[in-house]
């Protein structure tokens, strides 16, 4: 059976709430007078008016005014945040993949919000790079015995931090997920978040590879930095996360070291 949620209250607090609850999960759609202003390879403004503003599960934005089919603008799998501002709703998406790519939508008025969850059926297609990140966040003993998560998807001049933790002894750790073999650029990238973070934060950072696999070249480059390579078993943690289970077994299931 189908679930729709209509939310009653219009004011942007309660928006807010609405769209925090039900973001990743939903398909959220919220309609009334905005503006809106966009930056990535050019810059752009929409002046003030009535338009919708799609948010779907995986936190793709999409802007539509009244008329024709394609989206004022849009980011695809961006990073959402929210807040309410002098009775004012601003939805900033901003793109994982493009450094200063974004779109924000300062929503006025709200005439109505609808979030849609569809049907309640076995999600056939799981395994993305953001499935992974989010699996070991809730699981942060399969990155390290001890590690403890401290946020994901950080956003950094050069892009965003998969997941930023601690390890047991507290030091600063940076995980790096691909969902694919990686190779040098994989390594090149989680070089360029250590170095950046080391500077900023005065200490020393680790650097973690999580991935199935690694070429011979990226392995060898990435223990010439002092790195570390976690093997993760990724035909497992997606059966576990299509079975929606928690079986009891060893940490070694799910990954091992290099």
């Amino acid at each position: 059976m189908s679930r729709v949620i209509v939310i009653q209250d219009d004011s942007a607090d309660a928006v807010k709430q609405a769209i925090s609850k039900y973001l990743g999960t939903a398909l959220i759609s919220i309609y009334g007078k905005c503006s809106a202003f966009y930056e990535g390879s050019a810059s752009a403004t929409t002046e003030l008016g009535e338009k919708l503003l799609l948010l779907k599960k995986d936190k793709t934005a999409l802007l539509h005014g009244l008329q024709g089919m394609k989206p004022i603008n849009w980011q695809t799998s961006s990073a959402i945040s929210l807040k309410a501002e002098n009775g004012e709703l601003i939805i900033r998406a901003e793109s994982r993949t493009k450094r200063g790519s974004y779109i924000e939508v300062r929503f006025s008025t709200i005439d109505a919000i609808i979030i849609y969850q569809g049907e309640k059926t076995q999600q056939s297609l799981v395994g993305s790079e953001a499935d992974l990140v989010e699996y070991l966040e809730r699981h942060p003993n399969l990155i390290m015995p001890g590690f403890q998560v401290l946020s994901k998807e950080r956003n950094t001049e050069f892009g965003y931090i998969d997941i930023l933790g601690l390890d047991r002894d507290g030091v600063l750790t940076i995980v790096e997920v691909k969902r694919r073999t990686a190779g040098t650029k994989d390594v090149q990238q989680l070089r360029r978040y250590v170095e950046a973070l080391c500077e900023q934060r005065r200490e020393s950072v680790r650097g973690v590879l999580v991935a199935p696999g690694i070429g011979f070249k990226a392995l060898n480059y990435l223990k010439s930095l002092g790195f570390e390579f976690k093997r993760a078993n990724l035909e497992k943690i997606v059966e576990e996360m299509r079975n929606q289970s928690r079986p009891n077994v060893s940490l070694e299931y799910f990954m091992e070291d290099s």
